[in-house]
């Protein structure tokens, strides 16, 4: 986690309006029994930027032979969802902190579109890909 208030700090501009705006990324990792899932949250505002990362790692046999759709949609709608509820809290945390006002995510996430799970599925598919050159 990295906080930095705006006093003192050479940070990018703030947002023109209140709109807060969040940036996520997700990556994942596929083991034959595990699939790791690592959300970077770079939050941005007039008083503060705040980067988090957050990891969780699943289990299954058998994992890695999942087909890719079945493992993005699984990152979409059980593994982020699951990972959310700590990345609100250490955004409130991190504000705290550093004494500027408190961030808040959205409580729930939006629904994941096509795009989302099309990305997904396709880093499940080129780390599968990846492990079978390797084996």
């Amino acid at each position: 986690m990295s906080a930095r208030a705006r006093d003192g700090f050479d940070l990018p501009p703030p947002p023109d309006d209140d709109d807060v705006p969040v940036q996520l990324s997700v990556k994942l990792r596929i083991g034959s029994d595990t699939l790791a899932v690592h959300i970077r949250a770079e939050v941005l505002s007039a008083e503060a930027q705040v980067i988090l990362h957050y990891e969780a790692t699943h289990r299954a046999p058998r994992i890695s032979e999942y087909k890719p759709a079945l493992i993005g949609a699984f990152v979409a709608q059980v593994a982020i969802p699951a990972i959310f509820p700590f990345l609100r809290e250490g955004l409130a945390d991190a504000t705290r902190r550093i004494g500027v006002k408190p961030q808040l995510l959205a409580v729930l996430l939006p629904a994941p579109d096509a795009a989302w799970l099309h990305s997904l599925t396709q880093q499940a598919a080129l780390l599968q890909a990846g492990k079978a050159a390797h084996s």
